[in-house]
């Protein structure tokens, strides 16, 4: 009796912590521009763009303490890379992330970044458009 309690616990835990039982908080967004800091090997990165309708920017920094071989910064630094090749396409883009992103309207001075958040597609804050992918690696190919 003691074994299925703890079992159907153990079960219940893990259905809290995973992801499709924690709220999504979708965004579309018209990327006008990217702003790196620094421009070489950034560690920040200004989204500058309309979001819902609203015109600002989101601030990022990379996680604090990990090195930038590391799975889950190599994971953000790609959607960076997506997210410079999306602004020459000109098309929106979704982001699906586990928190409420804080846009920041167009007075706003950028301080004080957050750290980029867990999105909700395996890590990925920036839901990818397979067309957009097939562009951005011909393009690759072509450099």
């Amino acid at each position: 009796m003691t074994q299925s309690l703890a079992a159907v616990l153990i079960v219940l835990a893990f259905l809290q912590a995973s992801p499709s039982s924690q709220t999504v908080h979708e965004t579309t967004v018209l990327v006008d521009r990217i702003v790196f800091e620094p421009t070489k090997q950034p560690e920040r990165i200004q989204i500058w763009g309309t979001f819902n309708g609203k015109r600002g920017f989101l601030y990022f920094r990379l996680p604090p303490g990990l090195p930038r071989e590391y799975p889950d910064v190599a994971l953000i630094l790609s959607d960076w890379d997506y997210l410079e090749f999306v602004v020459s396409s000109g098309k929106p883009v979704q982001l699906q992330s586990l928190e409420v992103l804080r846009v920041h309207t167009d007075g706003e001075w950028p301080i004080a970044p957050s750290v980029y958040p867990r999105g909700a597609d395996r890590g990925r804050l920036v839901k990818r458009d397979p067309a957009l992918i097939r562009e951005q690696f011909i393009e690759a190919l072509k450099q």
